[in-house]
């Protein structure tokens, strides 16, 4: 581990955190997440083509995601704030 210092990274939405510094997640021992949105667009064109017709389904299934992802990297969920913007 290389940075030992608390680390605090602010990504838009769920998966963009990974997308840009996942890669380094294991090198980080400190880790705090915070995500502006719950990654659910207001359009939800794209989440009905994966069999999502309400929103709120589709951010939890985001969180849940991204619970699993935490999971597998080591990190503790309770580290991945969510602003709800």
């Amino acid at each position: 581990m290389w940075w030992k210092a608390r680390v605090m990274l602010f990504a838009a939405h769920p998966d963009d955190e990974v997308i840009g510094a996942g890669g380094q997640f294991g090198n980080i021992q400190d880790l705090w997440i915070v995500h502006a949105t719950d990654g659910a667009p207001a359009n939800m064109a794209d989440a009905g083509k994966y069999g999502f017709s309400r929103r709120e389904d589709y951010a939890r299934a985001r969180r849940s995601e991204l619970i699993a992802a935490l999971k597998l990297s080591g990190i503790d969920p309770a580290r991945a704030f969510e602003l709800g913007f």
